[in-house]
C-alpha cells in the first residue's frame, strides 16, 4: 500500500512539475502586454536631444522615475513625444510620450545641464565706455536655468556704450545696456 501511494505522490509530482514548465515556457514566448517603461522614458529624453539647437551642448540629461506599480499597455505603433507649447530651451522640461493604439500618454519630467557659447568681459568695462571687440570673448558656460538674456554673437555687444559696470569674466546681458532681448 505504501509503495502505491508513494508511486502516486511520485506522478502526480511529475504532472504538476510538467505543467508548472509548460506554463513558463508558454508565458516567456508570449509578447510583452505592458511598454517597457525604460522605452518610454528613453523616449523623452531623445525628444530632447534631437530638438536641441545646434548652438547649445547638453553635459547631462535625467529623467524622472517612472513607478514600477505603473503599467501601460504595449503599444502597437512607435512611440511619440512632445512638449505642449513647443520647445525652448531650459533646465526642466516636460515630455509628453504617447502610444496611438492603445491609446495612452504620460508626461516624463527631465532635467538638463546644457551649455553654450556666451560673451564675457575680457577685462573690467567701465560705466559709460564703449566696447570694442579685445574686451570681449566667447566661453562655453552653463546657461541651463540662466534668464536667456545674454548675448552668444560679439557683434550684438561691439560698439555699445555700458550703462552698467561690468566685471571681468561676467556674462554680458542686455541689462549692462538697457536692452531687452
Amino acid at each position: 500500500m505504501q509503495t502505491i501511494v508513494t508511486k502516486l505522490i511520485f506522478f502526480a509530482g511529475m504532472i504538476i512539475t510538467s505543467w508548472f514548465s509548460t506554463a513558463c515556457a508558454e508565458e516567456s514566448q508570449t509578447p510583452e502586454k505592458y511598454q517597457p517603461l525604460n522605452d518610454i522614458t528613453e523616449m523623452a529624453s531623445n525628444y530632447i536631444i534631437k530638438h536641441m539647437p545646434d548652438e547649445f551642448t547638453i553635459e547631462s540629461l535625467e529623467t524622472g522615475k517612472i513607478d514600477s506599480r505603473m503599467k501601460f499597455k504595449k503599444c502597437n505603433q512607435q512611440l511619440s513625444a512632445s512638449i505642449s507649447g513647443g520647445f525652448k530651451v531650459s533646465h526642466h522640461f516636460t515630455v509628453g510620450v504617447k502610444c496611438l493604439k492603445p491609446q495612452w500618454r504620460f508626461f516624463v519630467p527631465v532635467k538638463a545641464v546644457i551649455t553654450s557659447d556666451i560673451v564675457v568681459a575680457n577685462t573690467t568695462i567701465l560705466k559709460g565706455e564703449y566696447i570694442s571687440a579685445n574686451k570681449l570673448k566667447l566661453i562655453k558656460q552653463k546657461v541651463s536655468g540662466q534668464h536667456r538674456r545674454y548675448f552668444k554673437k560679439m557683434k550684438g555687444v561691439v560698439g555699445k556704450e555700458a550703462k552698467r559696470n561690468i566685471m571681468m569674466d561676467k556674462p554680458i546681458t542686455a541689462n549692462h545696456f538697457g536692452l531687452d532681448i
